[in-house]
């Protein structure tokens, strides 16, 4: 069995070099993962790991050279760090200035400026083997404990590790130019981060002044261990890069709001410059007097000053006549041990706040009696989902729900919109910036009846949710009176018409039997003288007629104006009873003319008055059998027929039918469409009169001439 080698002095220190240059580079690898968490979010994340992940490969790279003992393999290695090397003095300058919070000197083009020189190194430490600039002449050293190369340093390398020194000189007085301004407990931070970034810099440069515990060894890869301990208790015991330190310049002494530090005994020991106008001293002055010697006027701020908790309180600073009103809070100050050492007062002035609060209650007081008050349903609802926050008894007054009924209900539940688009619209043109401001809709009470409301929306904000605001008029009756009006000058306009053809027609109509009878007077009066009686005779039954005529065009006229009155007390009418009797009445017309009229035997019982509506049917029934035409086998059809909730009647005739032109105008006062036919052009204006009083509709229906027409209409039933 081969005897196994024993191992020498040197081996064990090159064991214990490589085993601390492991731990060296798994340490740093872990730190800068860990710093990967706070990259984003805080500024100096980004430098500290790129330190991090470049201080793991020196030291690992370092490794796999001190283990190579070929030359070309450790100059490979040798060389290959300069891939990181050269740019440690620029993270490290990078990583202060973002950590003291310098981002103004973040400049891409100084950013640039400054890389020129790491990129030529890094390329030139590459290039070595042709060329004298950064390192040459390797050859292996083995007067040591272990094999080490060696070089000679180019006048380029020179170069950079002074440029190097003095980005790495400059981060330094940085960081203690910004410690030394602040006060607080993150020194400590600071000088942590101030001794793991120069530890391993200064071992590297006494290293390259020939001063190294093993000779031909550089230990600032191998002791990297040491700054990853310092970044681990900054890390996680003074939480760098969650903590920035700030100059207490920039906290203190710029800060609005007055701060007061006092130590156990209550004296002062320090103050900003917002602080000295109320204790009438500047800083100078007050340190190491008792605060209740400065504000002995001031009791409030006094007991603030001795709790022993932390506490909040508002105070009233009274000066020249006016208030200051302050919101006081205490924090304990102590040691690491956790002793007190004294308190931090700290006031924020809340006098615009107070006056603000103060015009608030007086604008919401103002608001609720406005709410409360308005005649106006006023309510108060979610926008998104119609949930009713509150209501004002306008509200309840015009929808008949009471405020506990719809609070805390959804508007879309309770059916408040007759249309529930009507709301999606006003929501929709709300979020657009659309203003809605008294809008017509309609809306259902709680009884169910159909209002008309003017309505206007606005959106208010309450605890960070977006409501609401909307009021209704309701101008429900008032629409209904303006429809009433509008009726009426429609009516009076129509009646202004038939007024004119009424006279038109009267004056006519009237004078003609007149200037009938006065002709034949003259002529009777003639025949009388002349003894000519036969002639008389004849001269008077000529009279007769024309005052006939006349008796039945006045009879005609009273008809009519009877027609448009309204009916006292409707009584159920049985209206198969008023066409069969109305049939009867012109049997002898509809013989006349050979008409088979057909009565349906499911006419319903209406409410109304049975002689205007018997008077209904005789002139529907006398006008298609008198407009029947030329028809070969002419019929007349009374019947009934139901369209959605309506019941119609009809009288639907084979005769000459309408144009479509004159369809809307047969109901007018004296039309006449075919004066062949006998007649005085008021029958169907009597018609719609007296359909009208009952509460009903009238209209013809015909699809043309010679095609036959249908006159339909309604009548309520009981």
């Amino acid at each position: 069995m081969k005897e196994r080698p024993k191992r020498t002095w040197n081996m064990w220190i090159l064991d214990f070099i490589v085993l601390m240059l492991m731990l060296s580079g798994v340490s740093m690898a872990i730190l800068g993962f860990y710093g990967r968490r706070f990259v984003g979010r805080v500024p100096a994340a980004t430098p500290y790991v790129l330190i991090m992940f470049a201080a793991s490969a020196w030291a690992i790279l370092y490794t796999l050279e001190l283990l190579s003992t070929s030359l070309p393999l450790k100059v490979f290695y040798h060389n290959l760090r300069f891939l990181f090397l050269p740019y440690f003095a620029v993270l490290e300058l990078w990583l202060v200035t973002a950590y003291v919070k310098k981002t103004d000197w973040l400049r891409l083009d100084w950013a640039l400026a400054i890389l020129v020189i790491p990129v030529l190194s890094s390329v030139l430490a590459l290039a070595s083997p042709l060329h004298s600039l950064f390192r040459y002449n390797f050859f292996l050293n083995s007067t040591g404990p272990m094999p080490v190369l060696q070089y000679t340093e180019g006048v380029f390398f020179i170069f950079y590790s002074m440029f190097s020194f003095i980005l790495l000189a400059a981060a330094i007085l940085i960081l203690i130019n910004e410690s030394r301004k602040s006060r607080t407990v993150w020194e400590v931070q600071t000088l942590l981060l101030l001794v793991a970034l120069a530890f391993p810099t200064v071992i590297n440069y006494l290293w390259t002044a020939g001063i190294t515990p093993v000779p031909g060894v550089n230990m600032a890869p191998a002791l990297l261990w040491i700054p990853a301990i310092l970044y681990t208790v900054a890390l996680f015991r003074y939480r760098f890069l969650d903590i920035i330190p700030v100059a207490r310049s920039r906290i203190i002494e710029t800060l609005n709001a007055p701060v007061i530090v006092l130590d156990t005994e209550g004296r002062i020991i320090d103050l900003n410059p917002a602080a000295s106008p109320l204790l009438t001293t500047s800083l100078e002055p007050a340190l190491g007097k008792k605060i209740s010697d400065l504000a002995s006027l001031h009791p409030d701020l006094l007991i603030l000053c001795v709790s022993e908790t932390e506490t909040r309180t508002e105070l009233t600073w009274n000066t020249g006549g006016s208030s200051q009103h302050f919101q006081g809070s205490v924090e304990i100050l102590r040691t690491p041990g956790g002793q007190p050492e004294g308190r931090l007062i700290l006031l924020q002035d809340i006098t615009d706040l107070k006056h603000t609060e103060q015009s608030l209650r007086e604008s919401e007081e103002k608001f609720s009696k406005a709410f409360r008050s308005s005649p106006y349903a006023i309510t108060i609802t979610r926008m998104d989902d119609g949930l009713v926050l509150d209501v004002n008894d306008g509200f309840a007054r015009i929808t008949g729900y009471s405020p506990p009924e719809v609070v805390g209900k959804k508007s879309p539940d309770l059916q408040l919109w007759a249309d529930t688009g009507d709301r999606d619209a006003v929501v929709r043109d709300l979020r657009e910036g659309t203003r809605v401001y008294s809008r017509e809709y309609r809306f259902r009470t709680k009884g169910g009846r159909t209002i008309t409301g003017l309505f206007s929306a606005d959106i208010i904000v309450v605890q960070g949710r977006e409501y609401i605001l909307s009021s209704i008029n309701d101008v429900t009756d008032k629409k209904i009176a303006e429809e009433q009006r509008e009726n009426l000058i429609r009516e009076l306009k129509l009646r202004n018409v038939e007024l004119d053809r009424f006279t038109h027609t009267v004056s006519h109509d009237l004078r003609n039997p007149l200037f009938t009878i006065k002709g034949f007077l003259d002529m009777l009066k003639e025949d009388m003288e002349a003894g000519d009686f036969t002639r008389a005779n004849a001269d008077i039954s000529k009279i007769s007629i024309a005052a006939d005529k006349m008796e039945e065009l006045l009879t005609t006229l009273l008809a009519l104006s009877r027609s448009g009155k309204s009916i006292d007390s409707p009584l159920p009418v049985s209206f198969s009873d008023v066409a069969r009797e109305a049939a009867e009445l012109l049997d002898a017309t509809i013989r006349s003319h050979n008409v088979d009229l057909v009565i349906h035997g499911n006419l319903p019982t209406v409410m109304g008055d049975r002689q205007r509506l018997l008077q209904v049917m005789l002139n529907l029934i006398d006008n298609a059998v008198k407009f029947m035409g030329d028809q070969e086998e002419p019929r007349v059809e009374v019947g009934v027929r139901t369209e959605g909730p309506d019941t119609l009647f009809f009288v639907r005739d084979n005769g000459i039918g309408i144009e479509p032109k004159d369809i809307n105008s047969i109901f007018g006062l004296f039309t006449r469409l075919d004066t062949g036919v006998p007649g005085s052009g008021i029958g169907l204006a009597t018609v719609k009169r007296i359909i009208e009083v009952h509460g009903g509709r009238v209209w013809a229906e015909s699809e043309g001439p010679g095609k036959g027409t249908t006159i339909c209409f309604t009548v309520p039933e009981p």
